[in-house]
């Protein structure tokens, strides 16, 4: 070795710090800080870098943990046994590495080889072993054919302190590269990708529940979309609208799912949400092809991100910029109903800079009739590093949605005769046009501080044109009420006294395509742009002399959304440049509404033992401005200020009983701004309070050995200003309500525990919430005639108005008691892999205010209850699904085939804005690649 060497570069801190939104990881510098040094130094090494994949399993190497930077590892050999100076590495290894680790080494560390390629998140099968990372206590274990268990953590290695984690993972780098060196002579080499999230892969620095799923896992999967490998997770119910995943509606633990307002959604690190304070609701969710992983936050670690804190958090990771060279990766599906999909992603890199670029088209034809779709996206990222110590990441990406897919579903017995079917399909559309631009600048001045700040820009246009408004002839004016038919109508060419010929309302006289393109419709354009900066902190310190971990971060954000709503009978009005030149009475609807919001955060954790600590505060201070120039097609100019200050805490802490096994619970304040109704009246907007909530969760999570993992919460949920739907969009405070409950969730994989080169493996995740309910009941909970008299009819609407249905003791909306996936899966060494799983949701309850519809039977033979679509139950499902895919030896290339609802069972899948069937037996086949 050339004696110009010298020492290699400090180490960086590990993973575990770096939940930055921006930056997300700091392990890249690791990566960055040593190979300058390798590559002078280790010719050997150097010369055999590339990470091998075993030609076993497609899975192998796919993935880079966050410590897995192999391509890092210092050169020198180093003795397993730890804690021996006399066994230390010959200089300059032992003054760089040996002075740097030494203060952490309070135990002992066995070591043994872990291979460069063992980082997947679930057991994978190559030459003299399997590779298992844990995802219960994330860490990484190698099992060797023998049954030997080996790698960091099976003697304890990883059971005290970050620091011992640190050591575990710098010390056994050595071994990594020797495995490396062995195998670059017989297998392929791959890219190395660094996948970074913002959620800690240090489970004890995350006080709560939470799930990470990696890319191997989507593969494994192969959903069609979001809501097919969601629907996996804890906790999560999806409530289905469209076959392609398009609008998710996610619920967690008996939350209502509506339009995932209670859910925190982002991709890397940013907020989603049409505008996350002014309009919480979630129409774009990136396509799952591009998704890398994906992390699910229940506990209250929630309090780092906001604004909403009362359900959970959900993080989308993209594909990271490569950092050794180029990569090229695709994918092709077809399949039944007409689905297509392409991805592609084509990157170069280097420890100093990369870019990426990445497309993705799909579409298909829907589960309803008419009911097309086509979406694309193009997303580019860059980094570069200034320095040392500086490192610039940018991020652009631009999304279009083109569909048929609207708010219009069926009456009861419409659904009745063709549950499929869509009257104005032809002609109703939906258009989102999605831009996002991101800049982060990472500087790193130590080991244990790293400071980001990242800019954000995000516009969105979303627009809707349909020709129903309202399900199976009902109609939500107070008096109206008791008109359903159970047969549609149109909305602006229907004359309930005389009805011209295929315009709805009646089995003999149901809408027809020449009706429908006779008529007109409404157009909902809106725009929402938001933008802001935060700032966040992640350092290490050592008070009271202890080990501690602290995240403090600012946030500064604003919003504009501006809203727009055109009818007109003409059908001219399907041109959306034509609804934009109408006045008077056409242009229904014209407001705006503008948030400025300012979050700060800090968060500590304390190490003492075996024992963590976690303490955090959130402070929100919104200030929202609505301003109504037009409401219900009258000109009117109302401006409403709202301001809303809060302070959330939060504490939680983890108690490592054993190795491989936490005990964790917490409790946390959660918030949520609520979201605006569909229409505003003539009085401006109704006056919604912020939601707010008190969470509590007990549970524990075990990897007991090689091959097994579980995890078990119990959860509690206290709102005590809950927002219900009140009527079709219209939203008010429900009071307090109570969500109680267990989630368990699992795998066993044969391979590891046998050591046999087959793997057979069972995963399982199940929900049981016995407690979802109301606890007080509505002045409005039932509809009430002139002078506000329950039960009195209605001749006159100012005097009348339409339950809420808000009941205590009542369930509520669209929470099932439980759910369950359930997964058996088979790996063959050859490279073939097969799956067979279900999937069970129990039956829920339909929005509160459509539980007291009218009774009373009219002259069609219906009631409102009876015919809307919207009263009843959605009775429980259980749904198959299987896959089979073969990779061959190479491992660059893998065919594979999915089937969901296997049996082709038909089922009601929501009532919201009336019936909507569920996704029919859906096959798809396809082609992975990459190089």
């Amino acid at each position: 070795m050339a004696a110009t060497c010298g020492s290699p570069p400090r180490l960086g801190r590990p993973s575990t710090w770096s939940t930055s939104p921006a930056a997300k990881s700091s392990t890249p510098s690791l990566s960055r800080r040593l190979e300058p040094w390798r590559t002078r130094c280790c010719p050997a090494v150097s010369a055999s870098r590339p990470t091998a994949r075993p030609r076993s399993s497609r899975w192998a190497g796919r993935i880079r943990s966050h410590w897995s930077t192999s391509q890092a590892a210092p050169c020198a050999p180093m003795s397993r046994r730890v804690g021996d100076p006399g066994t230390l590495p010959s200089p300059p290894m032992a003054s760089a590495l040996w002075l740097q680790m030494a203060p952490a080494m309070m135990l002992p560390l066995s070591i043994s080889p872990v291979p460069a390629w063992c980082r997947a998140s679930r057991p994978v099968k190559a030459r003299g072993g399997w590779c298992w990372r844990s995802r219960a206590v994330q860490h990484t274990e190698f099992m060797t054919n023998e049954g030997r268990p080996s790698g960091p953590g099976r003697r304890g290695a990883m059971r005290n302190s970050k620091g011992l984690m640190l050591a575990s993972a710098a010390l056994s780098l050595p071994a990594v590269a020797q495995a490396e060196s062995a195998a670059a002579g017989q297998e392929e080499a791959l890219t190395t990708i660094i996948v970074t999230g913002i959620v800690p892969d240090d489970s004890r620095l995350m006080p709560g529940s939470r799930d990470v799923v990696e890319r191997e896992d989507i593969e494994e999967r192969a959903p069609i979309s979001l809501r097919d490998q969601l629907i996996a997770i804890p906790g999560i119910n999806v409530v289905e609208e469209d076959a392609g995943g398009l609008a998710l509606n996610i619920g967690i633990r008996g939350l209502d799912p509506r339009r995932s307002s209670r859910i925190l959604l982002m991709e890397d690190g940013v907020p989603i949400a049409l505008a996350p304070y002014g309009d919480p609701a979630a129409h774009y969710a990136p396509p799952v092809e591009r998704i890398e992983r994906i992390e699910v936050v229940r506990g209250s670690g929630q309090i780092l991100y906001g604004p909403q804190t009362v359900g959970g958090m959900i993080n989308f990771v993209s594909t990271p910029v490569p950092t050794d060279g180029a990569m090229v990766r695709g994918e092709a599906r077809g399949g039944t109903r007409g689905l297509y999909g392409f991805q592609g992603a084509l990157g170069t890199g280097s420890e100093k800079g990369g870019v990426l670029i990445e497309a993705t088209a799909r579409g298909g034809d829907g589960i309803r009739d008419s009911h097309d779709f086509d979406i694309w996206e193009v997303l580019a990222k860059g980094r570069v590093m200034l320095g040392e110590t500086h490192e610039l990441r940018l991020r652009a990406s631009h999304y279009q949605e083109r569909s048929n897919i609207t708010e219009t579903m069926l009456g009861t017995l419409e659904y009745e005769a063709d549950p499929f079917q869509a009257p104005t399909g032809r002609f109703d559309r939906f258009e989102q046009d999605r831009t996002h631009l991101q800049a982060s600048h990472v500087w790193t001045p130590g080991d244990k501080v790293q400071l980001t700040t990242t800019g954000y820009w995000v516009r969105t246009f979303r627009a809707s044109f349909r020709q129903t408004d309202k399900p199976g002839g009902w109609d939500d004016a107070p008096d109206e009420r008791g008109l359903a038919t159970g047969w549609t109508v149109l909305d602006r060419c229907f004359d309930e006294d005389d009805p011209e010929p295929g315009t709805g309302g009646s089995a003999d006289n149901q809408i027809t395509p020449e009706a429908s393109a006779a008529c007109g419709g409404r157009w909902r354009p809106r725009r929402f742009h938001y933008y802001g900066i935060e700032s966040r902190l992640d350092a290490g310190h050592n008070l009271f002399g202890l080990e501690n971990t602290i995240t403090a971060g600012v946030r500064w954000h604003q919003e504009r959304v501006q809203r727009d709503q055109f009818r007109s009978s003409d059908p001219a009005i399907r041109s959306l440049d034509f609804a934009r030149s109408l006045t008077g009475s056409a242009h229904r609807e014209d407001a705006a509404i503008d948030v400025r919001a300012f979050s700060g955060y800090v968060q500590n954790s304390t190490t003492a033992g075996a024992v963590t600590i976690t303490g955090g505060l959130r402070f929100e201070h919104i200030e929202t401005t609505t301003l109504v120039r037009r409401a219900s097609s009258t000109a009117v100019d109302i401006t409403v200020d709202q301001t809303d200050t809060v302070l959330l805490p939060g504490l939680g802490a983890v108690w490592q009983v054993a190795t491989g096994t936490e005990i964790f619970g917490g409790v946390h304040a959660g918030f949520a701004p609520p979201r605006p109704s569909r229409d505003i009246g003539t009085e401006g907007p109704a006056p919604v309070a912020p939601e707010r909530s008190t969470n509590w969760e007990l549970g524990i999570r075990s990897q007991p050995r090689p091959g097994v993992s579980l995890e078990a919460t119990l959860f509690r949920t206290d709102f005590r200003e809950i927002v219900i739907s009140s009527a079709l969009g219209s939203f008010v405070n429900g009071g307090r309500t109570r969500q109680e409950g267990l989630e368990v969730a699992g795998r066993i994989d044969t391979g590891p525990l046998t050591g046999s080169d087959h793997n057979l493996w069972l995963q399982a995740a199940w929900t049981h919430v016995p407690t979802a309910r109301f606890g007080t009941t509505s002045d409005a909970a039932f509809s009430a005639g002139d002078g506000g008299v329950t039960g009195a009819p209605c001749d006159d609407d100012d005097g009348c108005f339409n339950g809420n249905g808000i009941i205590a003791g009542s369930r509520l909306p669209y929470a099932p008691r439980n759910t369950l996936s359930l997964t058996a899966g088979y790996q063959h060494p050859a490279g073939i892999e097969a799956r067979f799983g279900l999937d069970y949701r129990s039956s829920q309850q339909p929005d509160p205010f459509a539980r007291v519809l009218d009774t009373a039977i009219n002259a069609s033979g219906c009631s409102d209850a009876l015919c809307s679509g919207l009263a009843g139950a959605i009775p429980a499902v259980t749904l198959f699904n299987a896959g089979l895919s073969y990779t061959p030896d190479k491992g660059r290339v893998t065919f594979f085939a999915t089937a969901w609802n296997l049996f082709d069972k038909q089922y009601l899948a929501s009532r919201v804005d009336g019936m909507a069937a569920g996704r029919p037996r859906t096959i798809v086949g396809g082609v992975r690649m990459r190089f």
